[in-house]
């Protein structure tokens, strides 16, 4: 309410909109709609993959035919419950009523398609024609995700069709599970981009599930750039592959600029930037007897190209062979980075536009690297002399900029700091290094809740947030026992044998158990959503310690029982909190802003995240809500 009170101060409201705001936001409810839904989808998620390990191990004491009723008779309990309960068909976005309705329709589409692999596997009804097998699936997932407006089925069913035409197309696959090297793949990924992209133009442009043309158009761009930019890079086609790499770049700015997406426009002129980057690289590697030049030339581009500065460097052969060129070149290099970053600000007005933010990187990174050069030169190997250089170049560049990144480099700076002060301690330091850290983390933590309640410092939120969070993460690392005893081997030389505790483990036992519990309380009771993220984080975070040193043996039970619990957690909070209470609630919150929102699904649905873009604005270009369809990831602008 700081912010509220300054805006009275200055006489912008009267002191009766100031009551009025002030009681709103007093009696605004707390939100965990989110946050429930991911760890429902988490325990989903662990609940599926337990019982497929437990049922892979008992195959045989099961049998095969019990295994397949089971999961038929699951897939079609699911189908028969959404077919119960579904809405009337629209090509508009349905919310069906119930929160559970999206996660049967999900189960049942992923069951079925357990249950036709597996019948193929046992059986072979389909013999060696396993463009079927999938074909039926995928079928089957576009209806539902058409039938009851899922997107996260309709990724599945898009990875489906690509499984067809026989590619990988999840995040994490599409490059590594694709000989692209081969030219029919190529073109077999071009067809499949250029079907997903027209029709994705298609469903827009005659008002069919215009929600989902995000997700085509997603997976249509990543496929097709990779595949045009994996033609440029292997075949002899270079001239075609950058013509076409352009054609679609330029189309899909175009989409971007229409769509308002940012995701859209930051994805397409990287692509372009990383086939323009190649072409010139390989220009210059025709040129003879220029090995040095090319290096410092490329150099020069990829500034020009991001500051909007050209470097020309003329015989650059003699005069390149000394360190104190490369440090007066880094140096020179950061001093344009921000003379042209300073200019923007004072002519342009800009601020996080993406523009500031890559001179601010660029500059930071040439700053980095200098400073080691020189560093280097004064004593080698001497990490706290360069951390300490560094310190209030990247502490200027958080404060004069804003920025969160600056600000998270800033903060390993003073922790990297700390650590190797106190490691100069000698054998104190075991002794003393984790309590240090907790106790510094701890007061770091408070002073910067103090900052964040002044109104003078609104612009600086963000950053202090990121603090907040950092310190959350360190203090619980200094109490995790994982960490504790793994840094005393690591960085303490201590001799533990295998099952050998440090001293005092059961501290760092208990701390680890009850840290992120504690974070969790006070985020619910102080509605703050970054301790509750952060205790929601971590809580897996022991749980794993703890399965780590404390594991029964059987991975399945272990995944079967924390998925249930999961499930079982998040169905009696939803129906709890369905009614608000104690200022709490489960019901969305329309204006909020929440990460775990756009997130969420991409922890079990195929690798894809799967959400949608801002309602197109009449008034110029203004770009939001540029979140992934599935191939890709969020972001906003």
């Amino acid at each position: 309410m700081t912010e509220l009170n300054q805006i009275l101060k200055d006489g912008h409201i009267t002191e009766e909109q100031y009551k009025t705001i002030e009681s709103f936001e007093n009696n605004r409810l707390f939100s965990i709609h989110w946050e429930l839904r991911t760890v429902l989808y988490l325990g989903i998620l662990l609940l599926s993959s337990g019982i497929g390990i437990l049922v892979y191990l008992n195959i045989d004491t099961i049998g095969h035919q019990a295994i397949l009723a089971a999961v038929g008779l699951a897939s079609a309990a699911c189908m028969h419950y959404i077919h119960k309960h579904k809405l009337p068909y629209t090509n508009l976005t349905s919310i069906h009523t119930s929160p559970f309705f999206d996660y049967v329709v999900l189960l049942g589409c992923l069951l079925f398609a357990v249950f036709i692999g597996y019948f193929q596997f046992q059986y072979h009804p389909f013999g060696e024609h396993y463009g079927i097998l999938v074909f039926v699936p995928t079928i089957i997932s576009f209806y539902l995700a058409y039938r009851f407006d899922h997107k996260g089925v309709l990724s599945i069913a898009i990875t489906g069709l690509a499984s067809t035409f026989g590619l990988s197309v999840t995040p994490r696959q599409l490059v590594e599970g694709n000989d692209f090297s081969d030219l029919s793949v190529i073109f077999t990924a071009l067809l499949l981009g250029i079907i997903l992209a027209a029709w994705a133009w298609y469903s827009d442009k005659n008002r069919i599930k215009q929600h989902f043309s995000f997700t085509y158009s997603n997976f249509a761009l990543n496929i097709l750039c990779i595949a045009t930019l994996a033609a440029l890079f292997d075949q002899d086609l270079k001239n075609v592959s950058l013509l076409a790499l352009a054609g679609i770049c330029v189309y899909f700015i175009k989409y971007a600029l229409t769509q308002k997406s940012y995701l859209f426009l930051l994805l397409s002129v990287l692509y372009g930037y990383i086939g323009l980057t190649y072409i010139i690289f390989y220009l210059l590697s025709k040129v003879d007897n220029m090995s040095e030049g090319i290096f410092m030339l490329g150099m020069t581009y990829v500034i020009a190209s991001a500051v909007g500065v050209i470097f020309l460097f003329l015989n650059i052969k003699k005069i390149v062979k000394t360190k104190c060129f490369w440090t007066f070149s880094c140096l020179l290099f950061a001093a344009a980075c921000f003379f042209v970053l300073e200019s923007f600000i004072k002519n342009k007005n800009i601020y996080n536009s993406g523009t500031d933010e890559a001179l601010l990187y660029i500059g930071l990174t040439f700053l980095a690297v200098s400073v080691f050069l020189i560093v280097d030169e004064i004593s080698s190997n001497s990490p706290l002399l360069y951390f300490s250089t560094a310190l209030p170049f990247i502490a200027f560049a958080a404060i004069r900029y804003a920025d969160r990144i600056a600000t998270l480099a800033l903060s390993f700076c003073v922790y990297a700091i700390l650590f190797l002060v106190i490691m100069k301690l000698g054998d104190v330091a075991k002794l003393i290094m984790p309590f240090a850290l907790i106790l510094f983390s701890a007061v770091l933590y408070f002073q910067i809740k103090k900052f964040k309640s002044k109104a003078e410092l609104f612009y600086w939120r963000s950053c202090i947030e990121v603090v907040e969070f950092l310190s959350l993460i360190v203090f619980y690392m200094a109490c995790n026992y994982y960490v504790i005893r793994e840094s005393s081997v690591a960085f303490f030389s201590m001799d533990l044998q295998i099952g050998e505790d440090i001293p005092l483990a059961f501290i760092f036992y208990i701390l680890t158990a009850l840290v992120p519990l504690g974070y969790i309380y006070v985020g619910l009771k102080q509605k703050d959503k970054t301790l509750l993220w952060s205790g929601l984080a971590l809580l897996a975070a022991s749980a794993l310690t703890f399965k780590y040193y404390f594991s029964l043996g059987h991975p399945e039970i272990a995944l079967t029982a924390s998925g249930i619990v999961l499930i079982v957690v998040a169905y009696f909070s939803i129906k709890y909190f369905k009614i608000p209470k104690y200022g709490i609630t489960f019901e969305e919150q329309v204006d909020e802003d929440s990460f775990l929102k756009t997130n969420a699904e991409a922890l079990i649905i195929v690798e894809s995240l799967t959400q949608k873009t801002t309602p197109l604005s009449q008034d110029g270009v203004e770009f939001g809500g540029g979140q992934s369809g599935g191939a890709g990831s969020g972001g906003s602008y």
